[in-house]
């Protein structure tokens, strides 16, 4: 009840009174009043907690440590957060990600940024198992159809177009990388895309400017694209689907070029698949539904061989998609496929968070980074008014 409550105080009292009549606590009791610290973000108490758990020989598991870290976490006590999580590990406690994520976090709230992602590479150095809050159905929740077409997606597919068109004019074979697919084509016409009709100050307003003004280059592909794709899936006139990056990306690929879709979702990657039969999949073309991030880590070396695109477009929604694990994948892939071209799209917020990001990558050492942004007014303030790409090592001609 003291938990439910966030009555940390009440919970700690409690504890402490147990103790002091000759009371027994145990584990659960003890992971309870940890947790009301927690979720009131009171560090001190959490830690407290923790040590009298010792000191009464009670048995500290998982749990017990999660909450401990996670409340520093809140408390802006990322070497508190760090010590609690390396002691777990010292009295052989068998932890997950949980932890390690809310250490991260509070390295993060408090600007460690190398800190972060050291704590990344340690967890993925020692093999930790995933969390709950990483299983399925915690996983994704994230559905794309409401944002699709939005203003964000037209900014991130005029990129792609624009850096794929430049890298197949080399004839050498390229293989395209999309870490976060989705489902690939969107229909315009369902309840979650008319929810915020996102679409309408996006991609229909660049199709209606297109009918009457003459567009050059990369922008006229992209609409050609579009006007196109929706003519194939038999939507002669106007614009029922959004086609989203795999499509437009098989669309612009050769036959000697390679393509993985990555995508968790069961559902998108079903619909991808679909997507990709209707319109024409290439024998290059794989969609795979795992998770990116951990395939590339565990690529052999010989998949890196040669000319590649990566394109990193994650959903923003979960604890997967901390800044720290884009930042982390995007120093690894740079460092280990050299002779490629990787793209991170990422929202646009604040300006105080958009300079401590930008610090960010400076950080990471990847050499000259393309920054590319769009910020622009939108009908509703619950809409994404910006966004950007941050593009590493582009080829010559973008």
């Amino acid at each position: 009840a003291c938990e439910k409550g966030l009555q940390w105080r009440a919970a700690v009292d409690l504890f402490d009174g147990m103790a002091a009549n000759g009371v027994e606590s145990d584990t659960v009791s003890s992971n309870s009043a940890i947790s009301a610290c927690e979720r009131h973000a009171h560090w001190g108490g959490a830690l407290w907690l923790l040590t009298r758990m010792s000191e009464l020989s009670i048995r500290r598991d998982a749990i017990s440590y999660n909450a401990a870290v996670s409340a520093c976490a809140k408390g802006r006590q990322w070497e508190r957060a760090l010590a609690t999580l390396r002691e777990m590990f010292e009295v052989a406690v068998l932890g997950d990600t949980i932890a390690f994520y809310s250490a991260i976090q509070a390295c993060e709230f408090c600007g460690q940024w190398s800190m972060a992602l050291q704590v990344l590479a340690s967890m993925l150095e020692a093999g930790v198992p995933e969390g709950r809050s990483l299983s399925e159905p915690y996983r994704r929740c994230y559905v794309h159809l409401y944002q699709a077409g939005d203003p964000a997606d037209c900014l991130k597919h005029v990129v792609l177009v624009t850096l794929l068109q430049c890298m197949t004019k080399d004839e050498v074979p390229l293989t395209y990388v999309d870490t976060h697919a989705g489902a690939g084509c969107y229909d315009l016409s369902t309840s979650e895309a008319r929810f915020r009709r996102n679409f309408e100050d996006g991609v229909l307003r660049l199709i209606e400017a297109a009918d009457g003004f003459q567009f050059s280059g990369p922008v006229a592909e992209y609409v050609r694209l579009q006007k196109g794709c929706n003519a194939d899936l038999g939507c002669s006139q106007g614009l029922r689907f959004f086609i989203g990056s795999p499509v437009l990306a098989s669309r612009l690929l050769r036959s000697q070029d390679d393509a993985l879709f990555f995508e968790t979702a069961a559902e998108a990657s079903h619909g991808l698949r679909s997507s990709l039969a209707e319109l024409g999949m290439a024998d290059g073309e794989r969609v795979l539904e795992e998770d990116s991030y951990r395939w590339l880590r565990e690529a052999p070396n010989d998949f890196f061989v040669g000319r590649g695109f990566v394109f990193i477009d994650p959903p923003y929604d979960s604890v997967e998609s901390y800044n720290a694990w884009n930042l982390f994948m995007l120093r690894y892939i740079h460092q280990r496929w050299p002779d490629s071209c990787i793209v991170l799209w990422y929202p646009r917020f604040e300006e105080e968070y958009a300079v401590s990001f930008y610090q960010r990558v400076v950080d990471l050492e990847v050499g000259d980074v393309l920054k590319v942004e769009l910020l622009i007014q939108r009908p509703h303030e619950e809409q994404l008014s910006g966004s950007g790409l941050l593009v590493v090592r582009p080829p010559p001609m973008a």
